[in-house]
């Protein structure tokens, strides 16, 4: 026996990696539980209208939802936490020209999809390129709910470059990191 804060549930089934997934009523939502159920459980998905008898196709890695009070058949795609996609990146450089000049500093705002509910994003940009120094390194992109988009335009990571910088290629790394310990 294992309590629990949610009410009226119905429906529960599991995915392949073992994650526990139960439909609950009293909030018209879906909830997923880590495989040893020792965590509180991670919204997936709300808005339902009475959550039923849920069904996870483990080779399409989609969750079927039916809801009791309405005739639809929700169908949630189940890829895994940490199937993040960078969309878009943006610079704003010293002098606004998008070229990285010697010895400017440059805001870099990236924004990330995710495939899969995210909570509580977290990224670090890094670089070991010595002509480039990362001041700002880590933002928060906040609950990445299913198919939506964040940037951190809120708090842009921010790298000085050196004055005798010369023309090349420079490589970062880009960490995310959720709540729930996730990372990519």
């Amino acid at each position: 026996e294992i309590p629990t804060e949610l009410t009226n549930l119905d429906g529960l089934t599991m995915d392949n990696e073992g994650y526990i997934y139960v439909s609950a009523w009293g909030t018209n939502s879906v909830y997923r539980y880590d495989n040893d159920i020792s965590s509180p459980p991670t919204l997936i998905s709300s808005g339902h209208n009475g959550p039923a008898d849920i069904f996870f196709n483990r080779r399409d890695r989609i969750l079927a939802v039916p809801n009791l009070n309405i005739p639809v058949v929700e169908f949630i795609n189940c890829t895994p936490p940490g199937n993040f996609l960078i969309e878009d990146i943006s610079l704003a450089d010293d002098n606004d020209n998008q070229i990285l000049e010697p010895g400017e500093t440059v805001e870099i705002v990236i924004s990330l999809s995710n495939l899969f509910y995210a909570p509580g994003v977290s990224a670090e940009l890094n670089t070991t390129d010595a002509d480039i120094t990362v001041e700002s390194a880590e933002a928060y992109y906040g609950h990445l709910e299913i198919g939506s988009i964040a940037d951190n335009s809120d708090n842009p990571f921010v790298i000085s470059l050196s004055e005798d910088l010369a023309a090349h290629n420079a490589v970062f790394s880009l960490t995310l990191t959720t709540e729930d310990g996730s990372e990519d």
